[in-house]
């Protein structure tokens, strides 16, 4: 089965998720789309990604 991919409008990359997309965008292109912020309950660090986030509560917390 082939997974339905997303790309990017402003280059060639493609991407599995909205998500991956969006944080792309925003990382690569400088904020042509607004993105959520995902804020560590314990330090009140803040990602763009919720997997930095997810990585960084398993590894840090």
């Amino acid at each position: 089965m082939t997974m339905k991919t997303r790309s990017c409008p402003r280059c060639a990359a493609e991407f599995v998720t909205g998500e991956a997309l969006d944080h792309h965008l925003f990382r690569t292109h400088t904020g042509e789309v607004e993105t959520r912020s995902y804020r560590c309950a314990v330090c009140d660090a803040e990602f763009v990604a919720a997997a930095e986030w997810l990585s960084h509560v398993r590894e840090g917390h």
